[in-house]
């Protein structure tokens, strides 16, 4: 049996602070900028502070809470503050999805709401962009007028205004 050398692809594993995702950061990024490991919020104030704003509360009832103030508050937990509510809404929905593939209906039904909402939403916010683009766009080009049409518009209206009044016009009614 072969011992894992720790290489990938032959190359060895290079070591040094990594970003939320794992990737390395390098020299260059490490220069000009102090980096702070990013605290993970699977536990402790991080996570509260996440899922109060995930519920909607606002920066001053969370200092509040934690008994300090809303500078002190995005000081200690900036990632938290950034993408705390993105990730418990993540979380929100990968759990509804679990559940509906167990087979859970009110999951199934609370699904089917969520993503005929986006699929709704995306539909209303495309036609709305159609119809600005459309708005936008130029107006309509000018119907040309000939001098056949002018000239039938101007014996239309010969007469008016004039003491020649209806004798001009075209009878109402049939002579015979």
């Amino acid at each position: 049996m072969t011992e894992k050398t720790g290489k990938k692809r032959g190359r060895p594993r290079a070591e040094g602070p990594r970003d939320n995702s794992g990737r390395l950061i390098r020299q260059e990024r490490r220069r000009n900028k102090v980096w702070v490991e990013p605290v993970k919020a699977e536990e402790g104030p991080a996570l509260q502070v996440e899922q109060m704003l995930a519920a909607g509360e606002s920066l001053e009832v969370i200092s509040t809470a934690f008994g300090c103030s809303v500078a002190d508050l995005k000081q200690q937990f900036p990632d938290a503050l950034e993408h705390g509510a993105a990730r418990r809404r993540a979380e929100a929905i990968d759990l509804v999805f679990r559940k509906a593939r167990e087979g859970h209906p009110a999951s199934i039904k609370m699904l089917l709401e969520i993503t005929g909402t986006a699929g709704a939403e995306n539909e209303f916010l495309k036609k709305a962009d159609r119809d600005a683009e459309e708005a936008n766009s130029a107006p309509a080009p000018r119907r040309y007028v000939g001098k056949k049409e002018i000239a039938q518009a101007e014996a239309m209206n010969a007469g008016a205004g004039t003491d020649w009044g209806d004798d001009l016009g075209a009878p109402q009614e049939t002579l015979q």
